[in-house]
């Protein structure tokens, strides 16, 4: 692996900094979500609603860099559990 390809890590400040937009995104996608929560919204509504902000946002940040992969790293209904009472 050539000086150019070395991966990064998080000792570098622009990873830092990435991944803290990445928390960021992922937590305001949450509170989107929690806020939509209503008796009768379907699960699957709400996880669609999810990813669809997290999309949108991630699109918006580091455009000059074409390579970058952006995105979600797995749909939030694949985690996803609710409890019922």
């Amino acid at each position: 692996m050539s000086d150019e390809e070395q991966e990064q890590t998080i000792a570098e400040d622009l990873v830092v900094t990435k991944y803290k937009m990445g928390g960021d995104i992922a937590n305001q996608a949450l509170r989107l979500v929690v806020e939509a929560a209503k008796p009768g919204i379907s699960v699957l509504s709400l996880c669609d609603k999810g990813d669809a902000y997290i999309m949108a946002e991630t699109g918006k940040v580091f455009k000059k860099e074409k390579d970058m992969k952006k995105g979600r790293s797995h749909p939030i209904n694949s985690g996803f559990t609710m409890s019922v009472e």
